[in-house]
């Protein structure tokens, strides 16, 4: 009893670690009763709570974006694309946004806390293509691309 309760916890600290591949390698031969029955009823669970999880954080992380972007959350969603619906569902955490989307809400939360407008460049730095950090230091003698 001791193994099984050993082989429980591992797959409960890490639902898709060594430990839980294993189990569900010998789940796909074994016969669905007992001992097989209990411990793939552990992975499910187990998998199903690491989810869950994993979207109230990410809603956590959404919810404060919106907060950084002083926006209201209609504006929000309509400015990273998305309805109204979609992103009442991400700020509660029923879904998770795909990554791209989580990459377009941090872009405009960044934005709503940094400095308006891009860099303004001046002297010979403004005509090269250069990037700005790095025009000023190294690429000033660069003529303009017409």
């Amino acid at each position: 009893m001791a193994v099984w309760q050993r082989i429980v916890a591992a797959i409960k600290r890490d639902p898709y670690g060594r430990t839980a591949r294993q189990v569900e390698e010998v789940l796909q031969t074994a016969r669905p009763y007992g001992v097989s029955k209990a411990l793939s009823e552990v992975l499910v669970r187990t998998r199903e709570h690491l989810e869950a999880t994993e979207r109230a954080e990410v809603a956590h992380q959404i919810q404060a974006m919106l907060r950084r972007s002083e926006l209201q959350a209609p504006e929000f969603a309509s400015r990273i694309g998305v309805s109204n619906e979609s992103f009442a569902d991400y700020l509660e955490g029923t879904v998770s946004p795909p990554a791209s989307l989580l990459l377009r809400m941090q872009r405009l939360s960044d934005r709503a806390t940094s400095p308006v407008g891009p860099p303004i460049l001046s002297g010979s730095a403004a005509g090269s293509r250069c990037r700005p950090a790095i025009a000023r230091r190294t690429c000033s003698a660069q003529p303009a691309v017409p």
